[in-house]
C-alpha cells in the first residue's frame, strides 16, 4: 500500500466551468468536428463494431460520447471521466466515473504504481481513447492516460 492519494472521487463536486468549455468540441465547430471524425475513422477503420467500447477523458457534459452515438456508438459501451460532475450530460445511458486524471499520471503512472481498483480496472479495457481540448498545459499528460486506459489495438481520438 502507497500514502499516494486518491485518484477517483467518490463524491464529486458539480462542474463550474462554462459551458461552452464543457461541451467544447460540440459547440466549437461541431460541423468540422464531425467531419474530422469521419475522416479519421474511415482512414483508420474505427467503427462502433470493430473500437466498440469507448472512453472520453475529461468528459465535461460529453460532447464526443454525443458525436460517438450519432455515429452508431450504444451509450452503454461509453465510459465519460472528468473530475466534476456534468450538471447537463449531454447523452443518457453512458457511465459516469469521476477521476483525477493529472493526478492519476503523476502519482501512479509515471511512478508504475497502481491506483484504486475501479481504475486499475479500466487500465487497458478501451477500444476508442477521446479527448478534446483538456487545458492542460502537458501535451505527455494526455498521451501517457490515452495509453493507459486504451487496449493494445485501441485508436486514440483527439479534438484540439
Amino acid at each position: 500500500m502507497t500514502n499516494s492519494p486518491d485518484v477517483l472521487i467518490r463524491h464529486p463536486q458539480k462542474n463550474t466551468e462554462d459551458e461552452w468549455w464543457r461541451r467544447y468540441s460540440f459547440l466549437k465547430g461541431r460541423e468540422s468536428a464531425e467531419r474530422w471524425m469521419n475522416e479519421e475513422f474511415t482512414e483508420f477503420h474505427v467503427t462502433p463494431e470493430t473500437h466498440p467500447k469507448v472512453v472520453e477523458l475529461a468528459a465535461g457534459d460529453g460532447p464526443i460520447a454525443k458525436l460517438l452515438v450519432k455515429r452508431g456508438w450504444r451509450p452503454e459501451n461509453i465510459t465519460c471521466v472528468d473530475r466534476d460532475e456534468s450538471p447537463n450530460p449531454m447523452v443518457p445511458g453512458v457511465k459516469w466515473m469521476y477521476i483525477d486524471l493529472p493526478t492519476l499520471y503523476e502519482e501512479y503512472i509515471r511512478k508504475n504504481l497502481n491506483p484504486e481498483p475501479e481504475i486499475l480496472a479500466m487500465k487497458g479495457a478501451f477500444d476508442l481513447v477521446s479527448f478534446c481540448n483538456t487545458g492542460w498545459d502537458m501535451p505527455h499528460l494526455e498521451e501517457k492516460l490515452a495509453e493507459y486506459f486504451k487496449r493494445p489495438s485501441g485508436y486514440v481520438f483527439r479534438i484540439y
